[in-house]
Parts: C-alpha cells; structure tokens; sequence
C-alpha cells in the first residue's frame, strides 16, 4: 500500500442535511490544488478525507503542502495503509516511523477504533503496539502525558492507519460554499488579509484594483499582482480587475474640497467595484477597512463610503489592531510584498487634514459636481484583466506568427510547430531569417515606441491632464516602457530602425509643409493615402 493523505474536515461535519455539498466542493477544490502534483484519488469516508496517490510518479509533499490550504480541512497528516493486523500495524508503525523515533525521547500511542468490528478495544491496541515500539526503539521512553512523538493509529472499515502527529489545516469552510463576492485589493497589508478571511468563509473572490499613472508606477501594480498570486494557494483562481483611476482622482482634485479627497475618492471605489460585482454577479463587496485605524475609517467615513453600495460591504478586520493583521499577513506570505514602497492610488493626493466625522448629505452635495455616471463609465472602459479565469481560448485567433529557422533546425520539429500554431488560432506563419525578422519588428514594434515616446514629451501632455481622449491614450499607451530593456533592443535594431524613423520624419515634413503652407488640397491628398495604405495593410 502506497502512502497517502489523511484530510480531517472542520466545520463541514457540523452541516445537516446539506452536509454532502460541502464535501463535494471540498473534494473538488482538493482536486484542483492537488492537480499539478500528480494523479491522486480523493474520496470521502467517516469524516475524513483521503488523498491517494495512483502512482509512484504523484509528488507527495507537494500534494501535502496544497491541502494544508484548502479551506475546509482543519488537519492534515501523512499515513501509510496496512492491514487490519496487530502485528501488520507493529511493523508498518516501527518502518514508517523510524526516524521520527530517532529524533524523539519519549513517546505514546494513541488508538481510534472507527470499525467497532476490530477485536481489541483503542486501548488494548495502544497497549500492544506501544509495548512493541519501545521494545523496538528502547532509547525513547514511553510518557502517556506529554510525549515528544505521538503515534495514532486508526481503524477504519477499509483499512488500519498509522501516522504521526498531523498538522493544522487550512481550516474554515470550503471555496464556493460561501457566494461571491469582490474584494477592493490594494498594495498595503491590510486588503490582502482581509480577502484571505473571507475566502476562509467560503466566499470565492474577484479582485478589483485602481492604478493611477503617472502617480502610480508599473511596479505598483505589478506588486498587486503578485499579492493576487500569493493569495492563490489559499484563494483558489482569481481574476485581478485593473480600473484606471487617474482621471476621477483628477477632477476630485480640481472641483471637491481638499478635506473631502479620500471619502470622495472611496465612494468612487465602491462604485466601481458594485459595477464589477453586477458583472461578475457577486453577492457582497469585500474590503480592509479597520476602525479608528486612519481617518477615512471612522464610523462617520465608513457609513459615508458605503452610502453608494447597494450591495453588503464586509469588512472582516474591522475589529483587529495591526499586529494581529500582521501575524496573518506574515502567516499567508503577502506581508513582504505588501510592504514594498511602491505607491497606491490611496495615497495619492492625501489631504492634509482630512475630514473625519463627515455627513452623508454634505459629502453627496460636494460631489454632485461630478459627471459621476460618465467618470465611472470611462474608468470601466479602460479596465484591464488578469489571472487564471480572465484567460480567453481566442487569445491567438487570427495572429500571426513568425518563426526563424536556421541550418541546425529540425524540419520535421518546425512542420509540428506549424501545426500546432495553426491550431491554437494563428492566422499565419512566416518564416524568415534573423534579419528580416529585426527588420518586421523594427517597424511593427519599436518605431510605434519611439513615436509614443517622443509624442508623450509635448509640454501640452502635462498641461492636459484629463481632457484627453481615446486618441491620445492609444498612442501613449506604449511610451509606459522599461527604458533599459528598450534601449537594448532598439541598439540591436538600429540600422533597421533608424532607417523606418528617416522615413516616417520624411513622411511628416510632407503634413508640416502642407499644413504651413494651408494647402487643403494637399493635405487631403495625404490623409486620403494614409487612409487608402491602412486599409491595404489591414489591422484594426
């Protein structure tokens, strides 16, 4: 018999007549985390359940670390099977456990009889398989008190289990088994915690974060993504929703008194993230939020953010102070990254003296102000998705591919390439030698960074700031670069690409010329070209 995983259930045991839900949930989400590990058979038996490998292939210990956080399963124990035999669970007990006895100094045994069938009572069996462990292993003492190893050994219908002292699960109740609901996610400590309790509640998560460039960089919101993979192994699949909150900062800031910013700010995020939860058809909204912990989070702050919500907003750490925030958050492995000085869009335009004991009516009136419905429109527009279930199978369909051969390349590998990228989607593959490829990304890649760049340094961008429109945002979008790792690649490219800029500046002194010179006639000659080679090249 191969070694296995004994889960022992929680609260699951405490549910009536809807109980075998729960278990099922539990299993399937055991399934799930236990996948990558190996093959296993999961099954449910006398409040237990077991995770059996199929194979010596199937990577034990990893399969152990994932059950130990999935909610739902208070302890967790590795256990070898045998026989229901005294003497077959004295030899499995003083193999298994022989270098856990090297270690220990004294010991006991504990005996569970779940087959009542079993000839010796629980204690008649400890008393024999005891007896022969310390006649096998006579430097560790017996201490029936408080021993160092306690050995236990259960007898159940299929078979007798012996396993040394389990360690504490996961706990709470299965994912899935609770709603959902969506959880206002920033870089701090307290946000990451706060969805880590209420996924131990059952309730699957969606994840709502707001990222305001330029004041909040790149690394901030990679950093929040990064939260969202630690809490993974607890959470389960999440989806990051990304929702631009520069231009409703912005106009917050220039209409709304400056003691009012944050609660403002905060009613906006509720907005939002209700918009996310009507999508996504969650039940609540989930934050961080602690009392008394900064001054948006006085009873007064916390009614005035929640006015906007029409559905329940739990606040799981509102009773907590930060040192017992942090010991979670040390406890889960978010606290190392949520600690990382990287900017959030809550810190953004702090006020120096803000409001802490404002009215509902009063902050409705300063904000009224506000094109609300057109701001949150616009946010919702620019949100970006990530994660596990905001991955989509028509992600490569029509792409195109190009793949760079050379003399050592195994053509029968490259026609199996060819087939397989045809059938993930891809529109077309062209093959090429390195350098025409340089010479296709050069202009498909790295001029269109250099133009967004270069357009972006127009004083009028900064003087600008939320009045621009679609247009704008498509050609900066990409001017948001890591500028070591472009320098590199355009100084690989740049005969290619300097060659494509002389013909772009070319191209544009012929817009400067005409529009000096306010001939329409020619002007409309470009834009009728430039029109007319779109449509040829294709694309959006």
């Amino acid at each position: 018999m191969r070694e296995m995983i004994l889960c022992k259930l929680g609260e699951v045991v405490l549910k009536g007549l809807n109980r075998r839900s729960f278990e099922d949930k539990l299993i399937g989400n055991l399934r799930r985390r236990t996948a990558k590990c190996g093959n296993f058979r999961i099954y449910s038996k006398q409040s237990t359940i077991y995770v059996e490998p199929v194979n010596d292939e199937s990577d034990l210990t990893a399969a152990y670390a994932a059950c130990k956080q999935v909610f739902g399963v208070i302890a967790v124990s590795r256990a070898l099977p045998c026989e229901k035999d005294v003497q077959a669970i004295i030899r499995t007990a003083k193999d298994y456990l022989a270098p856990e006895f090297a270690r220990a100094k004294d010991f006991k045994v504990e005996s569970k009889r779940a087959d009542k069938t079993f000839p010796l009572t629980s204690i008649q069996l400890s008393q024999q398989v005891g007896g022969a462990l310390h006649q096998a292993f006579p430097r560790c003492a017996v201490n029936v008190h408080d021993p160092k190893l306690t050995v236990f050994i259960e007898i159940r219908d299929d078979a007798a289990y012996v396993h040394g002292p389990a360690e504490a699960g996961a706990g709470g109740l299965p994912i899935g088994m609770g709603g959902s609901a969506v959880s206002l996610l920033s870089g701090g400590i307290d946000s990451p915690v706060a969805s880590y309790m209420m996924a131990k509640r059952g309730v699957s998560l969606e994840m709502v974060h707001f990222f305001s460039p330029p004041y909040t960089s790149d690394a901030a919101k990679e950093k929040v993504l990064e939260l969202a993979q630690l809490l993974t192994p607890w959470c389960g699949r999440l989806t990051v929703h990304i929702v631009p909150f520069t231009e409703i900062q912005e106009q917050i800031r220039i209409n709304c008194p400056e003691d009012h910013f944050t609660l403002i700010m905060r009613r906006f995020m509720m907005r939002l993230a209700q918009r996310v939860a009507d999508e996504v058809r969650a039940k609540a909204l989930v934050t961080g939020e602690c009392l008394g912990q900064v001054a948006s989070q006085t009873m007064e702050a916390l009614r005035v953010s929640e006015d906007v919500a029409e559905l329940p907003v739990l606040r799981p750490l509102i009773g907590m102070d930060k040192e017992e925030i942090i010991r979670i958050s040390r406890k889960i492995g978010t606290f190392d990254t949520s600690i990382l000085p990287y900017e959030d869009c809550c810190t953004v335009f702090t006020p120096r003296h803000p409001k802490t004991k404002p009215r509902v009516e009063e902050v409705r009136e300063l904000e009224a102000v506000l094109d609300i419905d057109a701001l949150c429109d616009r946010a919702m527009a620019g949100r970006e998705r990530g994660g596990f279930t905001a991955a989509t199978d028509s992600l490569y369909v029509g792409a195109s591919m190009i793949l760079t051969p050379d003399k050592r390349t195994d053509m029968q590998l490259l026609e199996t390439l060819k087939v397989f990228f045809l059938d993930i989607g891809f529109a077309s593959l062209t093959f090429s030698d390195p350098e025409e490829h340089d010479r296709i990304i050069a202009f498909t890649s790295q001029l269109a960074h250099i133009v967004s760049s270069a357009y972006v340094k127009s004083p009028e961008a900064q003087k600008r700031r939320g009045f621009s429109a679609g247009s704008f945002q498509d050609m900066t979008r990409v001017a948001r670069l890591d500028e070591d790792m472009w320098t590199e690649l355009f100084l690989d490219d740049a005969d290619y690409l300097t060659d494509e800029l002389d013909i772009l500046i070319g191209h544009l002194q012929e817009y400067a010329d005409a529009l000096k010179s306010k001939d329409a006639e020619h002007l409309r000659a470009l834009l009728r070209d430039g029109r007319e080679k779109k449509a040829t090249a294709g694309g959006n």
